[in-house]
């Protein structure tokens, strides 16, 4: 029988390899394996890593109408309220039967939709990820489309008591909050060298504008004139059909569709595309610096905090930003090829070492034995 303190971790809604978060949680669980009794809630339990159906460019074409379907269904406030709240209430039943049965564990969350109540037991306990870089604080009607979201993150917020952890510095808060990065294994991501194909200028999330796809079409058509660029695009086509249909009819783009681990695909030295207009730490950017990517962001929390990286360019969202990021793409494209390589390399052991199991488990034991 194991002695080591139980800890709960918990993620609202489905598992899917295609975003982020429910993989991040996933990792926390593994690492946090090795020290404390770790019980996941049913969704990370019954995650499937490798057997997740993925989604190839052609399905996407083909499938096109289903897409449309969805984004209808979405549209609908009824339909996307009630599988909220169905989701929601799942979530909370998870926790709230957690909380009772191990009045004395942690239990650790990423969603602003544990309902208050003050019959929870010791809710100082609860730890709450933050992946988006802003303030915890009630939405207004307008902030929010979803009903029951925001209802649900306006109850939570009643949780003074309750422990923040940030991926990534966000400065000065209205509360106190600890700093833990997601988890990486470097051994996890193989090095490719290549000294006869292109730079691929790589995109990798939802296609979608707060993920920066416009901004992507845009520097894709700067740059069009660079026979030393190609252009792909990694992820799940999103709810905008003209963005959609942007994506799908450009000639200068190569679309993959959803693949299991996008990195695979890159060689030492091709470049990342940072465009998202809000990120709490983004795991897919992390995920290519350990592949030996360079990485070009805009001006964010997470990517601030990787401005010591010599492999990481950083651009404010102004108007210059076209320009100034052609200029830089000129430049790499102008190095030797052993030259960008190298600077490709410092990204893989920059974030080998800040996203390290060592550096992020002692950074956790801190916070779980306080």
């Amino acid at each position: 029988m194991r002695n080591n303190p139980k800890v709960g971790i918990f993620f609202l809604g489905k598992y899917t390899n295609a975003i982020g978060p429910p993989k991040s949680m996933q990792d926390l669980a593994d690492l946090l394996s090795h020290d404390f009794d770790v019980e996941r809630g049913n969704n990370l339990k019954l995650a499937k890593h490798d057997g997740e159906s993925l989604v190839s460019p052609h399905d996407n074409r083909r499938t096109s109408l289903l897409f449309r379907l969805k984004s209808r269904l979405k549209q609908s406030s009824i339909c996307y309220n009630a599988v909220i709240f169905w989701h929601v209430v799942k979530f909370n039943c998870e926790v709230f039967y957690f909380a009772f049965k191990y009045p004395s564990a942690k239990i650790i969350i990423t969603h602003s939709s544990l309902i208050y109540s003050s019959f929870f037991p010791n809710p100082e306990r609860v730890i709450y990820i933050r992946r988006g870089n802003s303030e915890i604080r009630q939405f207004s009607r307008l902030e929010s489309p979803s009903f029951v979201k925001r209802m649900a993150n306006n109850s939570f917020v009643k949780y003074s008591k309750i422990k923040k952890v940030y991926l990534v510095d966000n400065g000065k808060l209205p509360y106190d909050y600890s700093v833990i990065p997601n988890f990486f294994d470097a051994n996890n991501f193989d090095v490719c060298f290549s000294t006869t194909r292109k730079i691929a200028l790589s995109y990798i999330g939802t296609w979608c504008e707060r993920k920066g796809a416009s901004l992507y079409l845009k520097l894709v058509t700067q740059v069009k004139n660079n026979d030393s660029f190609i252009a792909d695009v990694y992820g799940v086509l999103g709810n905008d059909d003209l963005l959609n249909d942007e994506l799908l009819n450009n000639q200068d783009i190569n679309y993959r569709g959803l693949v299991s681990k996008p990195s695979s695909y890159m060689h030492v030295g091709d470049i990342f595309i940072s465009f998202s207009s809000l990120e709490g730490l983004q795991r897919s950017l992390v995920e290519s610096m350990l592949t030996g990517c360079i990485v070009i962001g805009l001006e964010r929390p997470d990517t601030l905090s990787l401005v010591e990286c010599p492999g990481v360019f950083i651009f404010k969202n102004d108007n210059n930003l076209m320009e100034n990021v052609a200029s830089v793409l000129q430049a790499l494209s102008e190095m030797a090829v052993e030259e960008r390589q190298n600077l490709g390399l410092t990204c893989r052991d920059f974030a080998s070492n800040v996203f390290s199991k060592s550096s992020v488990l002692s950074s956790w034991k801190k916070v779980l034995n306080a």
